[in-house]
């Protein structure tokens, strides 16, 4: 399509069909009708009928609402921006906590140490529809706890599944709403996708939290363990090329260490220290920082 000058008629720019309807949809959005906006984070109609839609998947932007609500009324820590799991620049979590993460494949997850010990070693993960964790999830567990052990335990609790392709963040969302007023998510039986959805919709109206509909079933706690492995001066897990110190006997990624002789890599009997051993920092110390 050609667009020309109104007032002389000149040829100004040759722009493709495709091109015309990205810039009618990004004008569309400039003048999008809003809904509610809460914690500073604006809702659109859009968020709305996604939230009511019975295969609506939830975006960022409906999760960190809610999680932002969630915090302030129970002062529960953690409930970072979801989008800090990108980079994985959350803030590290001492004490007890709850977190909606993104698993890096269209699903969300919900994680908590609340009633562990503090500072965790283990967590536990509330997913509605897996009970494996992807790598993208697990360098988010291990940037939150920053753990100075060498093994998280993230214990896979069996909690009430999701029934089709679309509900994992509102389970997220149902199952943080329980954590934070103390119930057990494993006894919980929540009710029909749609009546959790409206439910969902009323609380933003109302910008306060409240339990989604559900009833409370006899069953014994349980969970599969998956035992996450973390090395190096990151405190991250096992990925890349690594070298291992031969004072601290710790194994360390080589994008950590800034320079790594070539004969550390060539040589078996080879002698390196990483830079925690030759500035004499421990682990322990080098975590605490």
């Amino acid at each position: 399509m050609f667009i020309f000058h109104a007032g002389t008629g000149e040829e100004i720019v040759n722009v493709s069909d495709e091109e015309l309807s990205l810039c009618c949809d990004l004008e569309d959005q400039g003048h999008e009708d809003k809904w509610l906006k809460i914690a500073g984070i604006q809702l659109y109609r859009s968020h709305h009928n996604m939230i009511v839609a019975e295969s609506g998947w939830l975006s960022d932007e409906i999760i960190n609402v809610a999680q932002s609500l969630l915090k302030n009324q129970y002062k529960m820590k953690g409930f970072q921006n979801t989008a800090l799991g990108c980079n994985l620049s959350f803030d590290i979590m001492r004490t007890e906590f709850v977190q909606i993460l993104f698993n890096g494949n269209n699903h969300w997850v919900t994680i908590s140490t609340v009633g562990l010990p503090q500072p965790a070693c283990c967590i536990n993960v509330y997913d509605s529809l897996y009970e494996t964790l992807t790598d993208f999830t697990k360098d988010q567990i291990c940037a939150l706890l920053c753990s100075g052990e060498h093994c998280i335990t993230a214990r896979l609790m069996k909690v009430h599944k999701q029934k089709n392709m679309s509900d994992c963040g509102l389970l997220a969302i149902a199952y943080a709403t329980s954590i934070c007023n103390g119930d057990d998510v494993c006894t919980i039986q929540y009710a029909s996708s749609m009546k959790m959805r409206g439910h969902l919709v009323k609380c933003f109206q109302e910008s306060k939290m409240s339990l989604f509909p559900s009833t409370v079933v006899l069953s014994e706690v349980s969970y599969v363990e998956d035992k996450i492995s973390v090395i190096c001066h990151c405190r991250m897990p096992e990925k890349g090329k690594m070298i291992q110190c031969s004072q601290c006997k710790e194994w360390i990624h080589q994008t950590c260490e800034k320079a790594i002789p070539r004969r550390a890599w060539t040589e078996r009997m080879f002698i390196w220290y990483c830079k925690s051993c030759e500035k004499g920092t421990t682990r322990k110390e080098l975590v605490a920082v």
